[in-house]
């Protein structure tokens, strides 16, 4: 028996009811019941982990017209004594003797020279333009810097350097300058 499929029609897609959402009342009674037994189980697990305070505390209002309603004062008990720190009093009492002698606080060499020769190092950019652009930057401050190419692994760095400086109030000077203008710079030592 041969079916003629020309005439086979699909039946049109059942037609989708929307399911209706949880009522505003179901979801207030779910919410209320949630939040008793949440708060039930706070409330036990601190008092179990005993971290609360007395419940026999007085009561004092800021009422001026109200009388105040003070602890009862009872004295402290052996464990209960206040601490007594001894620690303040006696220490002046003792002198320890000890050997040392006294360290001269002037510098040996009074002349500015550095041991080492430092350098300052304001950057390091992958592409040479814009080292050239920070380096122009600088010079207008009244920084001389200049660029050294350092080849690495895969990349190559130009590197913004200025120096050398070899004496401690140039290098303090050099590093105020870029400072006040909100230049970073780090020292490096040389070799």
């Amino acid at each position: 028996m041969t079916k003629d499929f020309a005439k086979n029609r699909t039946q049109p897609m059942l037609e989708r009811n929307q399911l209706a959402g949880p009522s505003a009342f179901s979801l207030f009674i779910t919410g209320l019941v949630l939040g008793v037994v949440i708060g039930v189980f706070g409330c036990a697990v601190l008092y179990l982990s005993g971290n609360f305070p007395p419940f026999d505390l007085p009561v004092v209002a800021n009422n001026p017209s109200t009388p105040e309603i003070s602890a009862p004062s009872t004295p402290p008990t052996e464990d209960e004594q206040p601490l007594q720190f001894e620690f303040y009093t006696e220490l002046p009492r003792y002198e320890v003797a000890v050997e040392a002698s006294p360290v001269d606080l002037e510098p040996e060499n009074p002349n500015p020279e550095l041991e080492q020769q430092y350098m300052l190092q304001t950057g390091a950019f992958r592409l040479r333009n814009l080292a050239e652009t920070e380096m122009v930057r600088q010079q207008l401050l009244g920084h001389e810097a200049t660029i050294r190419q350092q080849d690495l692994v895969g990349r190559t760095l130009y590197l913004l350097q200025s120096g050398p400086y070899s004496t401690q109030s140039e290098l303090n000077a050099a590093e105020q300058l870029l400072r006040s203008h909100n230049i970073e710079s780090t020292r490096m030592t040389l070799q």
